[in-house]
């Protein structure tokens, strides 16, 4: 990891070069690193002093006690963003009342999709052959067209299942 002097000199070249109109968030990696959280403050303290518009703040622990900590100790008016990969318990209440402005889980949805591959690779491989998914896909879809829906009269229809003719070839 570079020097906290060497990141602020890094984006204040960043801001300079923009004339302000790159909005900077600057990332500190010092808890991810395994640094403690007074290093994270300092960085965060320089990379503010730099002129980053706002400060990610990340960490690794099971729960959001770091980042809390972290949250409740800054000082400055340089807003917080927090990246609850690790730590996904913490609520926007919580993320809100710590003083952190924003909150990034872009990833979520693409770790759930890699976990669902990875469930439906460890059901294929051992059999060796894709009707066990299909079956599994068959039955979901079933499933799903044997659901009620509620109409706004208070009616309860089947939901109709769609010709095959109307399904989409995949």
């Amino acid at each position: 990891m570079v020097s906290a002097r060497e990141h602020a000199l890094k984006l204040r070249a960043c801001k300079d070069s923009t004339d302000g109109e790159l909005f900077v968030i600057a990332r500190t990696e010092a808890l991810i690193a395994g640094y403690s959280l007074e290093e994270a403050l300092d960085r965060g303290e320089a990379y503010a002093e730099a002129g980053a518009d706002a400060i990610l703040i990340h960490s690794k622990e099971k729960t959001p006690d770091q980042i809390v900590e972290f949250a409740g100790r800054w000082t400055r008016s340089t807003p917080l963003v927090a990246v609850p990969t690790t730590y996904d318990t913490i609520t926007a209440a919580i993320s809100a009342s710590s003083g952190i402005a924003s909150s990034s889980s872009r990833t979520t949805g693409l770790r759930a999709a890699i976990r669902a591959i990875e469930t439906a690779y460890a059901r294929l491989l051992p059999a060796g052959r894709a009707c066990v998914l299909m079956a599994t896909t068959r039955q979901h879809a079933e499933r799903l067209r044997s659901r009620r829906r509620q109409r706004p009269g208070g009616e309860r229809t089947q939901v109709p299942a769609r010709p095959r003719s109307e399904r989409p070839a995949f």
